[in-house]
C-alpha cells in the first residue's frame, strides 16, 4: 500500500505520459480496430442522420422499413445522428470514427482529470484503466460513444458538488439537456442524482431542497427533445420491452466468457478485505446496483466503469492515502501530449481513408448483385443487414430498431427460424416477399433453401442472396 501511495509523487512525468498513452490507446482501437464497425446498427443510425440532413427535420415515424412504414417512431439519439452525418458528408467513414476517437479520448482524460481530485499515481491510471477495460464491449460505431463524456462530466460535477458540500452548479443541467438527445441512457444519470440528493440530505438538512430541487429540475430538461414527454419516457419503455429479449447486449454477462468486470470485481474484493477500503451507505448502495446491471445487461457494464469509478473516488482516496482535494493546476494531468499524440491518430485515419468492404454487417458484393427493379420487391433480411439495406435505400424487412418492431414481431421473426414448421414459409407469403439478402452463417439461409421456387443466385463468404421464382 506504500509503494501505491507514493507512486505519484516519485514520477509525475511517467503517470502523465502514461494517462495521455492510455487515452490515445483508447483512440487507436476506435479509429483502427475491425470490430469498431461490427454493429450493423452504425448504417441505419449514419442514414437516420442523413435522412434529418436531406429534409431538416427529425423523423416522428417510420421512414426507412416496409413491414412498419408509417409507424410512430422515436429517434430518440437524433443528435448523435445528425453528428454522425455532418461527420460522414466531411470525410466518409474516417470522418465519423474520427468523431468517437475524439469522444472516448476526451472520456479518458476527463475521467483522469476528475479521479485525480482524490487518487494519483499508479491507482488513478489503475481506475481509468479498470474503466476503460469496462468500456471496451462497447466499443462500436453508434451513439452511446458519443455521450460518454456529457455522462462523466455530469456525473463527475454531482460527485465533486457533494465533496465540497455544496449544491450542484446550476449549469450542469444543460449537460442533461444534451443528453437526453445524444442518448437513452440519461435515466441513470437522473438516479445518480436522486441518491445523491437523499445522501446530501441525510447528511445536512440545510441541503435537502438545493439537491431534490436540481434533481426535480434536470428531470423536466428531459422534456427538451423533438419528442417532449414521449422522448423522456421512451427509455423506460424500451428497457421494458419484451422485444429486447433477443439482444445479445441486453442479455447477461457470461462469466465463462471471462468478461472484464471479473478482474474488477475481484479487485474491489481484495481492496474491501484486505486493504481497509470502506464505502459510504449510498456509495455501497449505487456501486451494488451498477454492478447488478452490469450483470444482468453486457452494455450496462460502462456504466460501472465510468459511473461506478466516480461515486467511490473519495473513498478510493482515503483508502490508498490521499487526504486532501487536489487543486485544479494538479488535477488536470496529460492533456496536451494526448491531444498532440490523437491529432497524429486522427491526421493518419484521414491519410489512409477508412474504405468499408465486406463483412458481417456489409454486404456490399452481394446486394450488387441484385438488379434495382428487384431490390424495390419486399425482401427478407436478418436484422444485422437492415441497417446496411436502409442506408443503400432498400426498405428493409427487419433491423436493429426492437422497439419500433414491437414484441411480438420480434418473437414471431425468432420462432419463424428457430421451431421447425411452416411458419417461416407462412412469413414469407404473409409480406409476398421476392427476395432474400442473409448472413452466409444465418439460420434462415437452409430453411431458404429448402423451399420450393427459391433459388440461390449469389452468395460469397459474408452473405448469401436467394430470389423466388
Amino acid at each position: 500500500m506504500s509503494a501505491l501511495r507514493s507512486s505519484g509523487s516519485n514520477s509525475p512525468m511517467m503517470f502523465t505520459l502514461a494517462l495521455a498513452a492510455l487515452a490515445a490507446t483508447m483512440a487507436a482501437t476506435v479509429l483502427f480496430a475491425p470490430q469498431v464497425l461490427g454493429d450493423g446498427d452504425s448504417w441505419w443510425h449514419l442514414a437516420t442522420g442523413q435522412w434529418m440532413l436531406d429534409h431538416g427535420r427529425v423523423p416522428d415515424r417510420d421512414v426507412f422499413s416496409y413491414t412498419m412504414a408509417g409507424r410512430p417512431w422515436i429517434a430518440q439519439e437524433w443528435l448523435s445522428q445528425l453528428l454522425m452525418a455532418v461527420a460522414y458528408r466531411a470525410a466518409g467513414w474516417s470522418g465519423v470514427m474520427i468523431l468517437f476517437a475524439l469522444a472516448v479520448a476526451l472520456t479518458v482524460m476527463l475521467l483522469g482529470r476528475h479521479l485525480g481530485r482524490w487518487l494519483e499515481g499508479l491507482p488513478l491510471l489503475l481506475g481509468v484503466g479498470i474503466a476503460m477495460a469496462l468500456l471496451s464491449p462497447s466499443l462500436l460505431a453508434r451513439p452511446h460513444l458519443l455521450a460518454l463524456p456529457v455522462m462523466e462530466l455530469w456525473c463527475a460535477g454531482l460527485v465533486i458538488a457533494r465533496a465540497e458540500n455544496r449544491p450542484p452548479a446550476p449549469g450542469s443541467l444543460l449537460l442533461m439537456v444534451l443528453w437526453v438527445n445524444l442518448h437513452g441512457s440519461f435515466p441513470v444519470g437522473l438516479l445518480f442524482a436522486a441518491l445523491l440528493s437523499v445522501e446530501a440530505a441525510l447528511a445536512d438538512r440545510r441541503m435537502a431542497g438545493a439537491w431534490f430541487g436540481f434533481t426535480a429540475i434536470a428531470v423536466l430538461t428531459t422534456l427538451l427533445n423533438p419528442s417532449g414527454i414521449a422522448g423522456a419516457l421512451f427509455p423506460y419503455r424500451l428497457v421494458n420491452s419484451a422485444a429486447l429479449a433477443d439482444i445479445i447486449e441486453w442479455q447477461p454477462v457470461q462469466l465463462r466468457d471471462l468478461p472484464p468486470i471479473l478482474p474488477v470485481l475481484a479487485l474491489l474484493a481484495y481492496l474491501l478485505i484486505f486493504r481497509g477500503l470502506r464505502l459510504r451507505f449510498w456509495r455501497m448502495v449505487i456501486l451494488v446496483g451498477l454492478i447488478a446491471e452490469a450483470l444482468l445487461h453486457i452494455r450496462n457494464q460502462m456504466l460501472l466503469g465510468i459511473i461506478g469509478l466516480l461515486a467511490i473516488a473519495p473513498d478510493l482516496g482515503r483508502c490508498f492515502g490521499v487526504l486532501r482535494q487536489r487543486g485544479h493546476g494538479e488535477r488536470w494531468q496529460g492533456a496536451m501530449p494526448a491531444a498532440l499524440a490523437v491529432a497524429l491518430l486522427c491526421g493518419i485515419r484521414v491519410g489512409y481513408p477508412l474504405q468499408r468492404g465486406d463483412d458481417a454487417v456489409t454486404p456490399a458484393t452481394a446486394l450488387a448483385h441484385v438488379p434495382s427493379a428487384l431490390r424495390a420487391l419486399p425482401v427478407y433480411n436478418d436484422p444485422a443487414l437492415g441497417g446496411y439495406l436502409i442506408n443503400a435505400g432498400v426498405r428493409p424487412f427487419i433491423d436493429g430498431r426492437a422497439e419500433l418492431y414491437g414484441a411480438d414481431f420480434m418473437a414471431r421473426y425468432q420462432r419463424s427460424i428457430t421451431r421447425p414448421g411452416p411458419l417461416f414459409a407462412e412469413e414469407l407469403a404473409r409480406y409476398d416477399i421476392r427476395w432474400a439478402l442473409v448472413d452466409a452463417r444465418s439460420r434462415a439461409a437452409p430453411l431458404l433453401a429448402s423451399l420450393p421456387h427459391w433459388h440461390r443466385r449469389y452468395a460469397d463468404h459474408s452473405a448469401i442472396v436467394y430470389v423466388r421464382d
